[in-house]
């Protein structure tokens, strides 16, 4: 199963298993990953598990969405890539990838 792991601070992880379709992502209680940080917009992203792969939208939140470092509005994710959502950081694992 392809999953992002979150590291909310330095002893704190959180490992959320993508489903197929669409997962939200955002500060408010009504997205599927709800990250509780200020720099985390109330819907901030959204992430598509498809037959093809995985990708992340940023849906205009106030801090952005990049991976790898790049600002994006779309990209289709890679086994390993680093996906931040305003401050918190994530890594991003294929399906392939046993943990």
């Amino acid at each position: 199963m392809a999953t992002l792991v979150f590291y909310l601070d330095e002893d704190t992880s959180m490992t959320h298993v993508l489903e197929s379709g669409t997962t939200t992502l955002g500060r408010h209680p009504d997205s599927v990953i709800v990250l509780d940080c200020p720099s985390v917009s109330g819907h901030h992203a959204l992430i598509e598990l498809q037959e093809d792969g995985c990708y992340v939208s940023d849906q205009q939140s106030s801090n952005g969405t990049r991976v790898n470092g790049a600002v994006i509005e779309e990209a289709k994710l890679s086994d390993g890539d680093r996906v931040a959502f305003g401050d918190i950081q994530s890594v991003f694992y294929s399906c392939h990838q046993e943990s």
